[in-house]
């Protein structure tokens, strides 16, 4: 997988077009809110993460072995309305937020098989 390219494409706000792309029609994926399987389901999940929120992933760490990828980015959620649903904390419009995400990628013959997400918000209270 080209994972720039993959960047490219979900940074584009074209859910449907970069799953189609990128991502196998059986792909597993085990997230924050739970496990989901196949692309269609995972679509579901973004198209209402997504709605009315723009999410631009900057790629901090890309590590690649074989068929499997680490990858540590910055997510920036962009709230085009408000969002107090907004699956991470309540969001008014205008507001921009910023998370970390661990991805694993899982790949079989070039698309992503199983993919596996965990993040956190960075602005958590640290322990002292």
């Amino acid at each position: 997988m080209d994972y720039e390219a993959y960047i490219a494409s979900y940074n584009d706000h074209d859910d449907a077009a970069t799953l189609n792309r990128f991502f196998a029609e059986d792909v597993i994926v085990d997230g924050p809110d739970g496990r989901h399987l196949g692309r269609d389901a995972f679509l579901r999940v973004l198209s209402f993460i997504h709605d009315d929120v723009d999410e631009d992933l900057l790629p901090q760490l890309i590590l690649r072995d074989g068929n499997h990828m680490m990858v540590e980015t910055d997510a920036v959620f962009t709230a085009k309305r408000d969002r107090p649903e907004f699956p991470f904390k309540p969001l008014v419009a205008g507001e921009v937020l910023k998370m970390k995400f661990f991805a694993v990628y899982h790949l079989r013959d070039g698309k992503v098989a199983h993919f596996k997400l965990s993040c956190w918000l960075p602005a958590m209270r640290s322990v002292d």
